[in-house]
């Protein structure tokens, strides 16, 4: 049988090599012709002029089973006026081919490579549409679902013999006869096995569409089919329902859903239509407090969408308003269809502290540098603008008595007056015009620009550490008087905490090319605020953010005890809670080991929720803890590992290790410590990391993490989590939910 539905007529081939011998080939599904160039005057291709024909029921004669639509009593079945086909009744159609005789294996027939919507009730590809007309069409993937949940299936033969399944429901049936699929020309397990098209494609493989499957034992199900498969047609008659699927995504926040503002927060919904859009009304979002229910007309507060939803993906951008401080709430997007609320998942999230606590940095002074600015939310956010003295960032005021009222003193750091010690408390203090100069004199400067969270362009100087590699940047925000903005995107403005040498004007550092110069300023001047932190004032600092790998729990950015990802942090005995004062790391001085044995702390140390002897949650509270065997399994086999021997120009060897989700962590080659004296082994060469589960096989041995440059985790022989005595001191990588 012929597959070509070209037909070669004419066309002219000129050739301006006389001497050449060159031939023609024209390749088809099932030969090639093949011609000398000067045996051939014209080629042309044209579409064959034919007919499909079949024959459809009256409306009348649509099957009500008591569900959405009507289902055709028939097999939607075809002849054509095609002279290669006289006398072929087609049964089977591939997905799309309204031609009805494609049998070819090719995708691009079937209707297109890529197809980017349904083809319900789509005359150009639903056959069933196109040859029966009226309200006859392809079902979709949910009416096909109905005919399979609501229906009783009986496997029988009807009048002529055919195998197949009685679908019965609300008094009436239909036959569904197992005809089998056809490959190419050849049909495949009829009598045996059903197959029936949807008008639905497949969108995680666009190369299938869902169809009808079924055999004499198994229960009818949908499967996703490739479209170049001949497969039977049941057509159903009525309009098509409405089929909508709702996101949402919260926009301007960070990756834990806290919004970047203090009283609301921005969300993009998609509304994707499959069906009669008309049937689509109001649209919006919900929202509420994490307490309040989310549904339509209930006490939540709702944010309605302008204009209407059209058929296919619809987006829109809500701004959820009149919000708390600091409060967690939840939102759903919803639209009416026939006036019943249609919902999608609800989402979680969180309004800004008006003053976040930033992680420290160590830029290799004698402080650390906050990562961002008092009142910002990020790194690459701005802050909020202060006058001398004011805690709140609210005030004003151009008159200099309004703030620090009273203070007579030459500095406010660690005084009432101090923004960052008000908000922040602990070692946490406005700088020092001394701290900007050792700041500068440590670290190389770019200027360079970024975006901030809400999309403004930002300019202004990152500063790289010379001694641990670590940047921070500092925005040329410029400066406010009153409330007329001055130098923005121009020059850099920081508060110190100092009044200047002649006790009456306090101190404001401009920061230009050359680095920082003192401009000692009115107090109303509102400027930003970078505060510092006395590196004596705290022995570790807590992660504000845990990096969500892509994994079964999320991942801290540094090391217990460290402050950033490049340094050693803690070394601790494992189930221990702290370092030891003395540094004594042998057995008879452990916390778990008496009277010649090690206590029995069982499989792991902080089952049950018992974090009595875990460090992270003693040390770091929160969620935090060590991680289980498992957790640092899926990190070894999951991730990918690569080692480096200078980390961010730190000279800090170890490995970045990459998750699923494009996220990355750092871990230091920082070895361990043993003995009555503490001695450091292996530091820069390998790596050794707690786990809070014991090595069954030798329970003196707690297991860990160790790894070298020459580890390589696609290696399945290899055991990355050999056990250790348990006394030795040993860095740890806390993990959270």
């Amino acid at each position: 049988m012929k597959k070509s539905l070209l037909t070669c007529v004419l066309l002219l081939l000129c050739t301006t090599m006389a001497q050449a011998q060159q031939k023609v080939y024209i390749q088809l599904n099932d030969t090639t012709i093949e011609r000398y160039v000067w045996d051939v005057v014209d080629i042309t291709f044209q579409k064959d002029d034919y007919e499909l024909e079949s024959s459809a029921p009256a409306s009348t004669e649509a099957v009500d089973l008591g569900l959405s639509v009507k289902w055709a009593p028939i097999n939607l079945t075809a002849t054509t006026t095609n002279p290669d086909y006289a006398g072929v009744t087609f049964t089977h159609f591939g997905w799309g081919d309204v031609t009805g005789i494609n049998m070819t294996d090719n995708l691009r027939y079937f209707p297109v490579t890529h197809p980017t919507a349904n083809i319900v009730n789509n005359s150009s590809y639903d056959i069933a549409q196109k040859l029966w007309g009226d309200k006859w069409r392809l079902p979709t993937d949910k009416e096909m679902q109905d005919l399979i949940d609501k229906c009783e299936w009986t496997w029988t033969q009807d009048d002529e013999g055919n195998w197949g399944y009685l679908v019965e429901g609300n008094d009436n049936s239909i036959f569904l006869p197992a005809g089998g699929q056809r490959l190419l020309e050849e049909i495949q397990d009829a009598q045996n096995k059903g197959f029936y098209w949807t008008g639905v494609y497949n969108k995680q493989d666009d190369e299938t569409a869902f169809s009808l499957s079924f055999n004499e034992t198994g229960q009818p199900s949908l499967e996703a089919l490739k479209r170049y498969y001949g497969l039977l047609i049941r057509p159903v008659y009525g309009d098509e329902g409405l089929e909508v699927e709702l996101a949402i995504e919260m926009l301007h926040c960070n990756e834990d859903n806290v919004s970047i503002y203090l009283d609301e927060a921005d969300f993009r919904a998609t509304y994707t239509l499959t069906g009669d859009a008309d049937k689509a009304g109001e649209y919006g979002v919900l929202y509420g407090k994490s307490t309040v229910s989310l549904q339509y007309g209930g006490s939540c507060k709702k944010v309605v969408g302008s204009g209407s939803l059209d058929m296919g993906t619809n987006t829109a951008v809500f701004s959820l308003t009149d919000l708390d401080e600091e409060t967690s709430y939840k939102a759903r997007p919803y639209v009416l269809v026939d006036d019943i609320p249609v919902y999608g998942d609800e989402v979680v999230f969180k309004t800004a502290s008006r003053f976040p606590e930033p992680n420290y940095v160590d830029m290799g002074g004698g402080v650390y540098w906050a990562e961002w600015d008092m009142g910002a939310q990020s790194s690459n956010d701005l802050g909020l603008y202060f006058g001398w003295g004011d805690t709140s960032g609210d005030m004003t005021s151009t008159r200099p008595a309004d703030y620090a009222p009273g203070f007579t003193g030459t500095s406010i750091a660690g005084t009432e007056f101090d923004v960052a010690h008000v908000k922040w408390g602990k070692g946490w203090r406005m700088p020092t015009f001394a701290d900007f100069e050792e700041l500068f004199s440590n670290c190389t400067q770019v200027r360079e620009t970024r975006m901030t969270s809400t999309g403004t362009s930002i300019s202004g100087y990152c500063l790289t550490s010379k001694k641990t590699g670590n940047s921070i940047f500092f925005p040329a925000a410029g400066y406010y008087s009153g409330t007329q903005s001055a130098e923005f995107n121009r020059y850099i403005y920081y508060w110190t905490a100092e009044i200047e040498s002649d006790g009456t004007l306090p101190v404001l550092c401009r920061w230009t090319a050359s680095g920082p110069v003192s401009r000692p300023n009115y107090k109303y001047i509102r400027s930003l605020i970078r505060a510092v932190y006395d590196k004596s004032s705290s022995p570790s600092v807590t992660p504000k953010n845990a990096v969500d790998l892509g994994l079964s729990v999320k991942w801290a950015q540094f090391n217990l005890g460290a402050k950033s990802a490049t340094e050693a942090g803690y070394y601790i005995a494992w189930a221990d809670t702290a370092e030891p004062e003395d540094g004594d790391y042998s057995k008879t001085s452990h916390i778990h080991y008496h009277n010649g044995a090690y206590d029995d702390l069982g499989k792991t140390f902080n089952a049950n929720d018992n974090y009595e002897w875990d460090a992270a949650r003693k040390i770091w509270g929160s969620t935090w803890r060590v991680p289980t065997q498992s957790e640092m399994s899926e990190l070894w086999t999951e991730c990918t590992w690569t080692w480096t021997d200078n980390y961010n120009k730190s000279n800090v060897a170890g490995f970045i290790v990459k998750g699923p989700s494009g996220k990355s962590i750092f871990l230091p080659a920082c070895g361990w410590k043993t003995g009555s004296t503490g001695r450091l082994q292996q530091d820069g060469r390998y790596g050794a990391y707690w786990t809070s589960s014991l090595n069954l096989r030798n329970t003196d041995y707690g297991l860990n993490l160790q790894f070298s440059a020459n580890s390589d985790p696609t290696d399945v022989n290899a055991n990355p989590m050999p056990g250790i005595y348990r006394e030795y001191g040993l860095t740890i990588r806390p993990v959270c939910p």
